[in-house]
This record gives C-alpha cells, sequence and structure tokens, in this order.
C-alpha cells in the first residue's frame, strides 16, 4: 500500500490522528504511521462505544506505536451518552454504549498500563462538555 501519495495532503497539518476500524488498519496505523515520515500519526483514536473493539489490542502494537511516540485518544462523549461518538458513527447509542465505553476504556489502559493515554471529549453539543476535574474523575 503507497501511502506517499498523500503526502501533500497532509503536510500542512502539524498533528494527525486516525481512527481504525479493521485489524489491518489498526496493525498500519501502529507499525508504519507511528515512523517518522511526512505521514506520522501522532494519535490513535479508539471507537470504544462499539460492542467489541474491531480488532485485537496486541501488546507489540501498543508497545511499538507508544515506542514511536503515539498516543491512544479515548473520547469521553461515550462514556457520558453523548448525541454523537466520534467513531463516525460504528457505536450504539444510550446505556449499552455506556457500558460498551467502559468496557473498552478499561482494556486500553489495561494494555497500555495507562501510558500514552489521551482523554478527549469528542462531543458536539455544549451540554456534554466537561470541566477538567470532571474529566479526571472518570
Amino acid at each position: 500500500m503507497q501511502t506517499t501519495a498523500n503526502t501533500p495532503l497532509v503536510s500542512s497539518y502539524d498533528i494527525l490522528s486516525l481512527l481504525p476500524t479493521t485489524q489491518n488498519s489498526f496493525s498500519l496505523a501502529c507499525l508504519t504511521h507511528t515512523l517518522p515520515s511526512p505521514l506520522t500519526t501522532h494519535i490513535i483514536a479508539l471507537p470504544l462505544t462499539t460492542p467489541r473493539l474491531p480488532f485485537r489490542l496486541k501488546h507489540t502494537l501498543i508497545r511499538t506505536a507508544l515506542k514511536n511516540g503515539a498516543v491512544f485518544e479515548l473520547s469521553y462523549g461515550g462514556a457520558l451518552g453523548a448525541e454523537v461518538d466520534p467513531s463516525g458513527g460504528l457505536g450504539e447509542g444510550g446505556t449499552a454504549a455506556k457500558r460498551n465505553w467502559w468496557a473498552n476504556a478499561r482494556e486500553v489502559v489495561r494494555v497500555t498500563k495507562g501510558k500514552g493515554v489521551l482523554v478527549s471529549g469528542g462531543i458536539v453539543n455544549d451540554a456534554d462538555l466537561r470541566g477538567a476535574r470532571d474529566v479526571a474523575n472518570l
């Protein structure tokens, strides 16, 4: 897969984020896109409101991504049952989304050993916005 063709499109951006949806795209995000290059990914977002993550969080992939400087994004909007999930509609809504978010977030923190985890809002409705101390309580 040739990704260098996209270099002119992303060269004007300082931070890149990917949302992998398959095992292959997750492996590519962790192994290839975290290596120093014009296409280096800094943030790997995860669809946490899905009943199961669409890929396995393998320790070798996670360690490689962390070693190369990538971080894993946990959007707290799913924990609150926010109206829109940043996973692009992959997840569920309501109580099931909250339950899935907590289970998947716990797995991410376990695999990363709490290192390289970025907590973001991932919300579009002002009512779902939380203060720093509220997020820290999560």
